[in-house]
């Protein structure tokens, strides 16, 4: 899966910048695809992350 090496590969520029600046278009650059293009595949990736935390809370025992 060569998107998710390179979706990965942005992750890994955010982590090594927490502390600096960290631009959408480096991120996007990291990943070889558009600004535009990387905020959805992000905001996907998130959006996906937090329903799975909640399907998961919800079926822990009380």
């Amino acid at each position: 899966m060569e998107w998710l090496d390179r979706f990965n590969d942005a992750m890994t520029y955010v982590e090594e910048n927490l502390t600096g600046e960290i631009t959408l278009e480096g991120a996007a650059r990291r990943a070889a695809c558009s600004a535009y293009h990387f905020q959805r595949m992000f905001s996907y990736a998130a959006e996906y992350v937090r329903r799975r935390r909640i399907a998961a809370a919800a079926m822990e025992p009380t």
